[in-house]
């Protein structure tokens, strides 16, 4: 008899099929069985049916069935485990299940002389997982509203057993060794529903809805289509960026002030410093109808020192390059200091500053010349910091200053000798409007030139390729302004003429062949007691009607607030 059970097949015996059977209790829906090998199953449910095929040949008594029961424990990567023994004369056993054990089985067989086989070499497990998988999601955006187009999404999990997490049917990135998850989800502007599935291999799942609010910072203008820009100035609108409406689908620092200006044909151009508050999703800047002055009200400036302007001609230049709103003026005077007369408005009182700016060399020595200076505020680079350009009398050069540490310091300088310049004044425009400044100068001839930007807006080449403005009657060496007076998208000019009168002259041609019309008289320099001026264009008080403040031959500044008859 005993020979007889030494050849009955032990694998025959180890061979277990993982049927667990209808053994749901406390009404728990049955759950498809999921594997992920082989001999793991993961169940749920109170009790379970374990059948395995009896043995090929031979005759078994009963078999012994050896349960090991793993816990984890709460909180701890540790386990508690145990062995128990049951027999059964059949080849089933019927064992009862807890939620969050683990159970693996072994059986072998037992023939009536007391024989045993050895245990099966496979051993089945079951893991019983009743609950659904927990997940988080890290807070995101400002009460469920973003800005940007894709919303990444991350979150944490803490069940082993997690078999996926998806995102409106896309699957999210599992890292098990950190227990975290993370996708990225494209979504509309407005509102968008999020619907995220966690399942575990037991079937279980975690299902949670929410909706996020896509909004991107909308910056629009009234009226539509304004062209938007950079870092521009009064005197030159700057880096062109796009036309109106612009929307922005990222989180910009609230603390950030970026300076931009707004240019549409008819309407007077602004430029504003403007931020971004986490709770405004939508800024429209609003333009006034261009108005052409019929006459002006005259306002003396701060007394400038006869000692610095020496009779000379100042060269006055509007700029915010702080970004703190009030206007400010910069003045280049004979005796070559540059001066600053900061604005301040206090209740109905309004307050002048004069200070003299600190320049240096590139070698940190004093920066000075004896002649003029005439200056310009533009960002030459693109580098969204602005630089102060210089000219003097004597030079073909023009002087490239940076701000840094509080003090403009040299960095380069631009030689335009090529192009006949000797000191006289300068400025820049954008004259063939393919967003790229061109240069407009005097050469040695008092001819009016627009030299054409032939490399990059943020890498300016001035050669030969230029336009002349020929002017009738202008006054020879008089300063002059490009400013498009009539707002019909073209650069007109605002210069002397031959008699002293500030006047316009009306461009009716193209850019490459300009034209203009006689000029037309708006102010006489002698009402105020002087013969020679230098104009900057400006709305100084924001009503659409065009104000200049100009330089005078007698070293002082006056504002011409312009005002319909």
């Amino acid at each position: 008899m005993g020979k007889l059970f030494s050849w009955i097949p032990l694998w025959h015996i180890a061979r277990l099929a993982a049927f667990l059977l209808l053994a749901i209790i406390l009404l728990k829906p049955i759950t498809e069985l999921l594997a992920i090998k082989s001999m793991v199953v993961f169940y749920c449910g109170d009790q379970a049916t374990l059948e395995w095929d009896p043995p090929s040949s031979g005759i078994a008594d009963h078999y012994i069935i050896e349960v090991t029961t793993v816990k984890a424990l709460d909180s701890s990567n540790s386990s508690v485990s145990w062995i128990n023994y049951y027999e059964s004369n059949t080849t089933s056993l019927k064992i009862d299940l807890q939620d969050g054990y683990n159970y693996s089985f072994r059986v072998k067989a037992v023939a009536p002389a007391g024989q045993e086989s050895a245990y099966s070499e496979e051993q089945l497990t079951v893991i019983c997982d009743c609950s659904a998988p927990s997940i988080q999601v890290e807070p995101f955006g400002t009460d469920g509203s973003i800005r940007q187009e894709v919303l990444h999404l991350i979150g944490s999990f803490s069940d082993k057993n997690i078999a996926s997490i998806k995102v409106n049917g896309n699957t999210a990135d599992m890292d098990f060794a950190t227990n975290t998850w993370q996708i990225d989800i494209p979504l509309s502007e407005g509102s968008n529903i999020i619907t995220i599935n966690a399942t575990d291999y037991a079937g279980n799942e975690y299902n949670h809805e929410f909706f996020v609010e896509q909004h991107p910072i909308v910056i629009a203008s009234n009226p539509p289509e304004a062209a938007l820009y950079l870092m521009g100035t009064s005197a030159y609108p700057g880096i062109f960026l796009v036309n109106l409406p612009l929307k922005i689908y990222q989180v910009i620092d609230p603390s950030l002030r970026i300076p931009i200006s707004l240019r549409m044909n008819k309407m007077m151009g602004i430029n504003r410093v403007i931020s971004f508050p986490e709770d405004q999703n939508e800024i429209t800047l609003s333009m006034l109808p261009l108005i052409q002055p019929d006459e002006f009200t005259i306002q003396e400036l701060p007394d400038i020192d006869s000692s610095l302007t020496l009779g000379q001609t100042v060269h006055p230049f509007l700029l915010d390059y702080e970004y703190d709103s009030p206007p400010k003026i910069l003045a280049g005077t004979a005796s070559g200091s540059l001066l600053l007369l900061d604005h301040q408005t206090n209740g109905a009182n309004e307050e002048w500053s004069t200070s003299k700016l600190d320049l240096k060399a590139q070698d940190g020595s004093p920066f000075s010349v004896l002649n003029p200076q005439i200056p310009f505020i533009i960002d030459y680079d693109n580098d969204l910091q602005y630089e102060l350009l210089l000219a003097d009398m004597d030079s073909s050069d023009i002087h490239i200053f940076e701000l840094k540490h509080g003090v403009w310091t040299e960095e380069q300088s631009i030689d335009l000798s090529e192009n006949r310049y000797s000191g006289g004044y300068f400025g820049f425009t954008d004259w063939n409007t393919d967003h790229k400044k061109d240069l407009i100068l005097l050469d040695d001839f008092d001819n009016i030139i627009v030299a054409l930007n032939q490399g990059e807006d943020r890498s300016p080449v001035y050669d030969q390729h230029t336009i002349t403005l020929k002017l009738e009657g202008r006054m020879p060496e008089a300063a002059f302004v490009l400013f498009d007076w009539n707002g019909d998208d073209k650069q007109d000019v605002i210069s002397q003429t031959c008699q002293g009168n500030l006047a316009v002259w009306i461009n009716t041609g193209n850019w490459d062949a300009p034209l203009f019309e006689t000029p037309h008289s708006i102010f006489s320099p002698s009402t105020i007691g002087v013969s020679q001026v230098a104009p900057s264009v400006t709305d100084w008080n924001n009503d659409g009607i065009t104000d200049l403040v100009i330089g005078t031959d007698s070293g002082q500044l006056f504002l011409l607030l312009g005002k319909k008859g």
